[in-house]
């Protein structure tokens, strides 16, 4: 599931670029450092038991009744109607459980929460303490990877709040996302990609701090490789022109076809003629994804580069 999410958001970045706003120096000077100044967040939420009675829809979503994946999954999406305080409190009980019983493929415990978090996210405003309920979530090493990487993006959500009361929410939702860009895993790379889409918006992010932390995480080969294909994207989102010799590297010989195929979408929005001659040596790759990756980037490499001329 990660990976096709990590594809779509390869598809999704190979467009046209942002402006850059950052001198390179300022970003390798200030890489490091920025990591650093971010303290962990400790608070968490208090684990609360899930009710033994809860309301007949709630009933069938935990599965009380031995219903089966589909079912429970179907009990989800047929929800219209808010929740109830008391449904409120058995949700949240049932979200923080990391060994519920279901019927169902392995795993696909994380898939209702996510749905069940998703409706949640969607009521309008979200009920009381829901960003502490996904900090719970995103901090609870217990928890399934996917489940903390769903509740982070929710997190996200929060710092988009310009007025009202979850306007508040926003210096805690940025303290999160800054918090989780220092994770060794796949979690960094969400956290990024969550930073990196509100700093248009949010001005209490720092963009240039944004281009710092992508910069490292993309030419670190201790990056996690699912981060790595984000960071590398960012950074030509963002005109970082300080990736391009890992992307050059990368193109070539990364250990995943996905990694090359974001490098290699990175040389077309970055690159040069040098570049060029290199996407042409790589034109004739036997993996139908690279070829097309080459292709793309081919075809804004040369758009790019006749725009600039006719300047």
């Amino acid at each position: 599931m990660k990976r096709i999410l990590v594809i779509l958001l390869f598809v999704a970045f190979a467009f046209n670029t942002l402006p850059g706003g950052c001198m390179l120096a300022q970003l390798k000077a200030a890489t490091a450092e920025n990591l650093a100044l971010t303290p962990l967040i400790k608070e968490k939420v208090l684990v609360r038991p899930v009710p033994g009675e809860v309301s007949p829809r709630l009933a069938v979503i935990f599965g009380r009744n031995g219903e089966s994946f589909p079912q429970r999954e179907q009990a989800i999406a047929s929800l219209t109607q808010p929740l109830t305080e008391e449904e409120v409190g058995a949700a949240y009980a049932f979200l923080q459980t990391t060994a519920a019983a279901y019927a169902g493929p392995a795993g696909a415990e994380h898939v209702l929460k996510n749905n069940l978090i998703n409706f949640i996210g969607r009521l309008t405003p979200p009920p009381a303490d829901w960003l502490k309920e996904l900090c719970a979530l995103y901090h609870d090493r217990n928890q399934d990877g996917a489940t903390r990487d769903y509740a982070l993006q929710h997190i996200t959500d929060y710092t988009q709040y310009e007025s009202g009361p979850l306007a508040a929410d926003r210096p805690a939702a940025r303290a999160v996302l800054w918090e989780a860009v220092r994770e060794k895993g796949s979690l960094a790379g969400t956290a990024l990609l969550g930073l990196n889409r509100v700093s248009k918006v949010d001005a209490e992010i720092d963009g240039e701090r944004v281009s710092a932390v992508a910069l490292q995480m993309a030419t670190s080969s201790g990056t996690d490789e699912l981060s790595r294909i984000t960071a590398v994207q960012i950074c030509a989102q963002r005109q970082l022109a300080g990736v391009l010799p890992t992307a050059v590297k990368l193109a070539q010989t990364g250990d995943d076809i996905t990694l090359r195929a974001s490098a290699i979408a990175a040389l077309g929005d970055l690159g040069g003629q040098t570049e060029r001659k290199l996407l042409l040596v790589l034109k004739n790759q036997d993996a139908p994804a690279l070829r097309a990756a080459v292709a793309g980037a081919l075809r804004r490499m040369d758009h790019r580069l006749v725009a600039t001329a006719a300047k």
